[in-house]
This record gives structure tokens, sequence and C-alpha cells, in this order.
């Protein structure tokens, strides 16, 4: 995800990019529109989908997007053509205006993106150049190709590619926006045990506070377990929620300062 607000070289970063890759090879094809089985069948034989803005609105979540992102086989149909099968192999490279949105608050959706901000600007820079990409694909394209194989091997070597502290934490925030249980999590770090009804409580009045649509109990218990940050057990009392170990909380604070 190349995410910037304007004016800071998305654009001429992705026709560079495009310019390394054989023609026909490439697509642009927005993850909103991987729900049309003729738009996904466009993605069969693709390696590179670079799309230069994404849509303000929702990036699905869900199998679709895990299954297209890691190469598992899909199925898909273009028009007046039986349905097809196939594992998709295109890398994606996404720009934005704007944090991304998802009705997925999981980790195998929000283990997928990595963020790259871009904070220099340029529009109204001196530094600026008009169409620079097309003087450095002209000029350099060759050297570009033997930069990207050897960042390449080192990203396999490595076992993933080297994160930027920024990258990181752009992801969290995006994360968090898009599930108000992070987002409450993060504001209200669950110390020690709480009584279920107590803490949902407290949950209510973080979410009037920041406009958020207020989830069932029920539902937000669900969701709190599944971030993994609380275990949830039942007392003679009623439930509670205490913090899982993977959440780093001392283990002398577990049965101390909830209520």
């Amino acid at each position: 995800m190349l995410f910037a607000r304007g004016g800071n070289g998305k654009s001429e970063l992705l026709r560079v990019a495009r310019a390394l890759f054989p023609p026909g090879t490439t697509a642009a094809i927005e993850p909103q529109l991987w729900r049309d089985p003729n738009m996904l069948a466009s993605l069969e034989g693709v390696r590179a989908n670079f799309v230069d803005e994404l849509p303000d609105d929702q990036i699905m979540g869900g199998a679709n997007v895990k299954r297209i992102i890691t190469g598992e086989p899909v199925t898909a149909r273009k028009v007046y053509e039986p349905p097809i099968s196939f594992s998709a192999r295109a890398g994606h490279c996404f720009a934005t205006n704007v944090e991304i949105q998802s009705t997925d608050h999981s980790d195998g959706f929000w283990d997928r993106p990595m963020v790259c901000v871009l904070s220099r600007k340029f529009r109204h820079s001196s530094e600026r150049v008009l169409e620079a990409a097309a003087g450095i694909v002209e000029a350099e394209r060759s050297a570009i190709v033997s930069w990207a194989v050897e960042g390449a091997c080192r990203a396999q070597t490595q076992g993933g590619y080297t994160e930027p502290a920024c990258s990181a934490a752009a992801l969290k925030e995006w994360r968090n926006e898009n599930d108000q249980v992070l987002g409450f999590c993060e504001d209200k770090p669950i110390i020690g045990a709480w009584a279920a009804l107590t803490l949902y409580d407290e949950y209510r009045e973080w979410a009037k506070a920041h406009g958020c649509a207020i989830m069932s109990s029920a539902k937000f218990g669900k969701r709190l377990v599944a971030s993994g940050l609380v275990t949830r057990e039942r007392t003679s009392a009623g439930n509670r929620y205490i913090p899982t170990p993977a959440a780093g909380t001392p283990a002398e604070l577990v049965e101390q300062g909830g209520r």
C-alpha cells in the first residue's frame, strides 16, 4: 500500500514499477472489484496488479481476498464463457490517499498489507519533475530491474520484507480505526481481571464518546476474545475477562487492578 495524501509521487512510482514487466502481464483491478467473477477472471496470467488510486469504500474482507493474495485456487468466469479455476499469481501494489477500510477484523486479513508511507511533497517543490517516470525508465530500466531482483533475493533469504517502523505503526492505526474493539483496548488497556458486565459498561461509554455504533454484549465478548488480548472465565459471580500472556501483561497484574 503506497500511502500519501497527494503530490508525493505515488503515480510516478507505479509507472516505473509497471515498466519492469513485459506487456500483457500487468493489470489494474481494484480489490473492491474482486467480488465480480468477470473481473476476477482478468487476474488469470497476471504477474503484477497495480492500482493508482483505491476508492474510498471498503476493501472486501474474508476468504476471497486471502485466497487471491496467497495464490490459492479461485473460481471465476468471463462473460459468455464457462467458469474457470486458477491460482492467482499476481503481486498487488495499491496507491491510496486514505486509510483502507475493511469489515474483516481477523489477523488473516491484517497480516497481508504492508504500508509504504510516502512523506515527501513534490507538488509545489522545486524538486518536482513532470512525467519523471518516463525519463527514469528510458535511462535506468535495466538497473532498476537488477535492483528489484536483488531486493527479491534479500526478501527470500530473510523470510520477508524489511519493514520500517512507520509502516507497522500506520497499519496498526488503520486496524484500530477499523476495529472498535481494538481501538477500545488501545485507549483503555485491560489490566487485571474484569467482570464481563463492568467491562462492557466501560466499552459502551467509550463507544458513545467516539461516535461508534454500540455492539451487543455478546458480540463485544466474542470480538474481544477473538482479538487474543483476553481470555474469558466463568466464575460463580459470572463471566470475567483476564489478559492473556500474549497481551504483554505481567503475571502479577493478571489478578490485580481490574474490577
